[in-house]
């Protein structure tokens, strides 16, 4: 039975996020911001490639790889988000008192 190639697929699209976060490393600077960028980006490639893969589905008709990079997407960007905010209200400058 003829399949995808798959591995050749997650291999470019790896590929492809690599060279996402390199071009972006200037925006990336923050401590965990380029880690959290790839946890993020591997997530959706996982997620989308499952797709292709003959498993078994456990939960809303989703396939178990599925379900975990939901699971580590919504992680990786809630912590993206926290850090975002927790660097945010550092930036903002205290009022000055008249």
């Amino acid at each position: 039975m003829p399949t995808h190639p798959y591995p050749l697929y997650e291999l470019v699209a790896e590929g492809v996020l690599l060279l996402g976060i390199w071009l972006a490393r200037d925006r990336l600077k923050g401590p965990g911001q380029q880690f959290m960028a790839a946890t993020l980006g591997y997530s959706v490639i996982r997620f989308t490639l499952t797709f292709f893969r003959q498993e078994t589905v456990i939960l809303w008709g989703l396939q178990e790889a599925q379900v975990l990079a939901i699971a580590t997407g919504l992680v990786a960007a809630a912590a993206y988000g926290l850090y975002s905010l927790r660097t945010a209200s550092r930036s903002i400058p205290p009022p000055v008192a008249a």
